[in-house]
C-alpha cells in the first residue's frame, strides 16, 4: 500500500519579518510561486541551516539562497522541475 503524503501550498505574506530564525525546515510544501520562497528567505537574516525536504518546487523558476550566515544547506526528496535553476550567490556563507 502507497500513502500519498498531501503537500501544502503555502503563500508568504509580505510583512513576513523573521530576523532571529537560525534554522528553518520546510517539509511536503508547495510554493506558488517564486515570490513566496523570495520573500521567506530574505525575512531570516541570521538563518545558519536551511533544509528543503521533500517539496515541490514545480512552480518555481528559480530558487535562489543568499545568506551570508548560512552553514548548511540540505535538499532532499520532493521534485524541482527541470527548469528550475537552483542559484547559490557568493553571498551566502557556505564553502
Amino acid at each position: 500500500m502507497v500513502h500519498k503524503n498531501p503537500l501544502n501550498q503555502i503563500t508568504i505574506p509580505t510583512n513576513c519579518c523573521l530576523p532571529n530564525l537560525k534554522g528553518l525546515h520546510l517539509t511536503f510544501l508547495k510554493f506558488s510561486d517564486d515570490e513566496s520562497i523570495r520573500r521567506l528567505l530574505s525575512s531570516c537574516n541570521s538563518m545558519e541551516e536551511l533544509l528543503v525536504q521533500s517539496c515541490e518546487l514545480s512552480n518555481l523558476n528559480k530558487l535562489s539562497v543568499c545568506h551570508p550566515t548560512l552553514k548548511k544547506l540540505t535538499i532532499s526528496g520532493g521534485y524541482i522541475a527541470p527548469s528550475c535553476e537552483v542559484e547559490l550567490t557568493p553571498e551566502s556563507g557556505l564553502p
